[in-house]
């Protein structure tokens, strides 16, 4: 599971699918963390990386705070 993945690295605030097609073999799905030190670090730590046999991509777009 996603929770799984970020546990110890951040809170996630909010989560979403935001695929496409139905069925679709490729699943994007949006995750906002508590805060951008947090999100930082997702970036640092999990970019790149495999989670459940797929190569996941972490990045991160600027707070329009």
């Amino acid at each position: 599971d996603i929770t799984d993945l970020f546990a110890g690295i951040g809170t996630i605030q909010h989560r979403e699918d935001t695929s496409s097609a139905e069925g679709a073999v490729t699943k994007n799905l949006r995750v906002d963390l508590a805060d951008i030190v947090e999100a930082q670090k997702a970036v640092e730590l999990l970019d790149g990386k495999s989670f459940m046999g797929h190569q996941i991509r972490v990045s991160g777009v600027k707070s329009e705070a």
